[in-house]
């Protein structure tokens, strides 16, 4: 593929937009080192076109490490550490795709429907929010993924946008499952947060999903 940009939040910029790209302004590109992947985590709603994404940078652990090793390994971090039974049936986890330096390198695309059952789920201009924390001080060292809402119901927001806390423990369960399965890919040594410009990505710690949700005002139309 040719699509090489990105905003600060790891998104891929596609001809279709992807999930965060409506903003109010541009954000700025961030750069993917030689010795680093940026993994792309795609995803579809019934009855919307558009797929949705969020993106996870990591450090390469060995000189020869293969990319389609470590998207097979990301697929499988998802479907199974967070785990189909724990999102709804209307969404889709599309697969993965990995970008290095000079563009996607790999990608494994085996869609898979969640098994959590149909409940209605909230609109989709409405996402998770999930902090990617590094213990650093600074605005820079303060990334975030905005995660499609694919295990929320209406039931569990309440109208300022509060998810209730049967919820949000339970998100936060699946994640940490996710991370901790996609951190033993024998392909990488850690996840770390990319930036813009010159700076060396930074090691995240941990994910922490926020109680309140975060809203792509543009994606309704």
């Amino acid at each position: 593929m040719a699509v090489k940009g990105l905003d600060s939040s790891g998104i891929i910029r596609r001809s279709v937009q992807c999930w965060s790209e409506r903003q109010e302004a541009p954000l700025p590109e961030i750069q993917i080192p030689e010795t680093h992947w940026n993994t792309h985590f795609l995803f579809t709603l019934t009855g919307d076109p558009e797929p949705m994404s969020f993106a996870i940078g990591a450090q390469i652990d060995i000189t020869g490490a293969d990319a389609q090793t470590y998207s097979d390994d990301a697929y499988v971090a998802f479907s199974g550490g967070y785990g189909a039974p724990n999102w709804y049936a209307q969404w889709t986890f599309l697969g993965v795709r990995v970008e290095a330096q000079d563009g996607f390198v790999a990608e494994t695309l085996i869609p898979l429907v969640g098994t959590g059952g149909s409940l209605g789920t909230v609109t989709q201009n409405v996402s998770v929010l999930v902090k990617k924390i590094t213990g650093l001080p600074g605005r820079k060292n303060h990334g975030r993924c905005y995660f499609p809402p694919i295990s929320l119901a209406e039931a569990d927001v309440n109208n300022v946008g509060i998810i209730s806390a049967t919820p949000l423990s339970v998100i936060q369960t699946n994640w940490n499952g996710f991370i901790s399965a996609l951190e033993g890919s024998g392909e990488i040594s850690r996840l770390d947060l990319l930036h813009s410009g010159s700076d060396d990505p930074t090691e995240i710690t941990s994910f922490q999903v926020e109680q309140q949700v975060a809203t792509q005002r543009r994606r309704l139309r």
